[in-house]
């Protein structure tokens, strides 16, 4: 288990699950490598511009992160239904960046080159997005399938749970979980909340035990995400390689004992 920093407000939550699950599709049916797609976190991504941006000329990576959920903060209760869309561009490692009218388009929303947006209320399960990139050397189109979301089982929202080296939960596994994760949410003494992620991937088992033993008393939260497959969206639309990374998750409200 690993500490994560205190937050104030819940309005915007990072994925705290789990590292981050690729699966690559490229233009030769391979695995994209998750080491040449992703930056290292030693410092800022190093970009490039580029004359040519067909399609087949650039690394995308795509992110759907789809949260549901409610926690009570100082009494007040919290929820935030979110759906955002996000995407990153890359040559050779390097972040491409577009000079050239370049854009990626969902549904007619424009994202930008490793930026994210959001879309409220989070659209029905099922609702099919249709994506966009264009460049002045050509466009690639794709289409993704918005997924369901998780339910936690047990414990029941606003349980009061008493804390031990083995508190179970259950939650209904998606067809297409690749793996899952816990978040545990819990007071963080100045008003605010904190959450504590596992570090690695577990599998997508419907029934999970976890370590509450070192959280404080009082309000918090369980949260169950999933990474799944990528059967929710079209195959290689045409780019060097393309890579689908699509998270849902839920959290419940619960008090810490």
């Amino acid at each position: 288990m690993s500490q994560l920093s205190s937050r104030h407000t819940l309005s915007r939550r990072s994925v705290l699950l789990l590292s981050i699950i690729l699966v690559g599709i490229t233009a030769c049916g391979n695995s994209a490598s998750a080491a040449n797609s992703l930056p290292s976190g030693k410092g800022p991504m190093p970009t490039i511009t580029l004359d040519n941006t067909a399609p087949s000329n650039i690394d995308i990576i795509f992110n759907i992160n789809m949260r549901n959920g409610s926690l009570s903060l100082s009494g007040h209760a919290l929820s935030w239904p979110e759906f955002l869309l996000g995407y990153q561009a890359t040559y050779q490692g390097k972040l491409v960046i577009f000079q050239k009218g370049e854009k990626v388009a969902c549904n007619s929303s424009v994202l930008q080159n490793q930026g994210e947006i959001k879309i409220v209320p989070i659209p029905a399960a099922g609702t099919v997005i249709h994506c966009t990139y264009t460049s002045p050397q050509g466009t690639a189109n794709w289409s993704i399938t918005v997924p369901e979301s998780p339910v936690i089982t047990s414990p029941k929202p606003n349980s009061v749970i008493t804390r031990s080296t083995a508190t179970y939960y259950t939650m209904t596994v998606l067809p297409n979980c690749k793996t899952s994760g816990v978040e545990l949410d819990y007071p963080d003494g100045r008003g605010g909340m904190a959450g504590m992620g596992n570090d690695s991937s577990v599998n997508c088992g419907s029934s999970q035990k976890v370590d509450t033993s070192t959280l404080p008393p009082g309000s918090g939260g369980i949260g169950v995400g999933e990474f799944l497959q990528p059967a929710y969206a079209t195959n290689n639309p045409g780019f060097h390689s393309f890579t689908m990374q699509i998270y849902t998750s839920t959290t419940i409200p619960v008090t810490w004992k």
